[in-house]
């Protein structure tokens, strides 16, 4: 499916990065606007698509879905960042997220749908589309709905997250030593 207008955290889209389990993957967390009902309602039935194909497959079962412990990958920000001394988490206020990976290089094009080559156009709080899939996963005990992450549209630039956009010139300014000239 593609989403509608995301914003883009923790991207690792262009390297890949060792995961905990030692595996390459490119990954973002995508996040929803909760006004955004519309898009927050696509997803779910993706999700919901998911588990059905995952117990027709024989993937998971009815009781894995139906159990507290099943993971769901769209999840409240709020309600995951509500402690006020986590300022982490400031940029899930008020958005749904969930995180989306893959083990392959992921497509990444500009709003005109044109290859995007500069990495430092895709940042945390950049303004994306994604194209993304659902898949239901039982491993080791645990089981959920995962997501995949294929391609991603720059759509806009976006206020970056954890305040990105200091020089290193300005912030140093200050403590820079004075040279003198003869």
């Amino acid at each position: 499916m593609i989403t509608n207008e995301i914003y883009l955290a923790y991207p690792v889209i262009f390297e890949p990065k060792e995961n905990l389990s030692g595996k390459l993957k490119y990954s973002a967390c995508l996040l929803i606007d909760k006004s955004d009902t519309q898009g927050v309602k696509d997803i779910q039935e993706a999700i919901n698509a998911a588990i059905e194909k995952g117990v027709a497959d024989n993937k998971i079962t009815k009781a894995q879905a139906k159990s507290p412990k099943f993971k769901n990958p769209l999840r409240d920000g709020s309600a995951e960042y509500r402690d006020e001394s986590n300022k982490k988490g400031m940029e899930f206020d008020e958005r749904y997220f969930l995180n989306a990976s893959s083990n392959k290089t992921i497509g990444v094009v500009d709003c005109h749908a044109k290859p995007l080559l500069d990495q430092a156009e895709i940042y945390a709080g950049v303004v994306c589309r994604a194209d993304i899939s659902f898949y239901a996963y039982s491993v080791s005990g645990n089981s959920g709905v995962g997501v995949g992450l294929q391609n991603l549209m720059k759509v806009r630039d976006g206020e970056a997250f954890g305040g990105g956009n200091s020089s290193a010139e300005n912030v140093f300014a200050a403590f820079a030593e004075k040279t003198e000239t003869f």
